[in-house]
């Protein structure tokens, strides 16, 4: 008689290798970016006031760049059955976004400290995507 198991192990697919490097890449330009609207804020913040339209349109990109963000990773975690990256990314998103309002509001007590946050955030999460190990192909048993 022959054992079947009953839930299988799913075989890692190559959409799951291909979208964990777009997300990689992304994590990464995001920590620039991230890094640029601090330099950004800094001069603003110390007198240099043509920086602030930097800033502004940075804080777009930033933004923008975490939905797209929140979208490959939830690609992502179809693919793998992991949605710890997606889960992180939305973390971050909500973060973005009433940093995003807190900033155009004025409000430079909550925005210099959501700000430091999401640097942080972004920062820990490029540390971990990278280091997301899929399973290998050749670690299933017969």
């Amino acid at each position: 008689m022959v054992a079947v198991d009953a839930a299988p192990e799913a075989r890692p697919s190559r959409t799951t290798g291909v979208l964990l490097g777009v997300v990689r890449v992304l994590a990464v330009i995001q920590v620039v970016a991230v890094m640029g609207q601090a330099s950004f804020a800094g001069l603003f913040l110390s007198g240099r006031y043509d920086m602030l339209g930097l800033h502004q349109h940075g804080a777009d990109l930033v933004w923008y760049g975490g939905l797209l963000q929140l979208l490959l990773t939830l690609g992502f975690g179809w693919s793998s059955h992991s949605w710890a990256a997606a889960g992180f990314t939305a973390l971050i998103v909500i973060a973005e976004t009433a940093q995003y309002f807190a900033g155009v509001a004025g409000a430079l007590y909550l925005h210099i400290p959501l700000g430091v946050s999401i640097a942080v955030g972004v920062v820990l999460f490029a540390v971990w995507i990278f280091r997301w190990k899929r399973p290998s192909r050749s670690s299933e048993q017969p």
